[in-house]
């Protein structure tokens, strides 16, 4: 059965996978070189920018690309929590 509170969780990481995403991409950089960057495996970062609650972004994923991105991880969570 879903519950609600999954569906509000898969909300939340698809939200926060696109403001990662658009970040990048606003940054200039690749989705390679933030690999590179940040030591997060291509096809893992991939996964992870899906969006999915399977594969979701964790907190030490958003440390080290909002490092690598001169940011901040609340400024990559964007809206997505505040507005779940």
């Amino acid at each position: 059965m879903v519950t609600s509170e999954t569906n509000t969780n898969t909300g939340v990481a698809a939200r926060v996978a696109t403001n990662v995403a658009s970040s990048i991409a606003d940054a200039g950089e690749s989705l390679y070189s933030v690999a590179q960057g940040t030591g997060i495996p291509l096809t893992t970062l991939r996964r992870k920018l899906a969006g999915t609650d399977r594969y979701p972004l964790d907190v030490a994923d958003l440390a080290l690309i909002a490092g690598f991105l001169g940011t901040t991880p609340e400024r990559l969570f964007g809206q997505s929590v505040a507005a779940a």
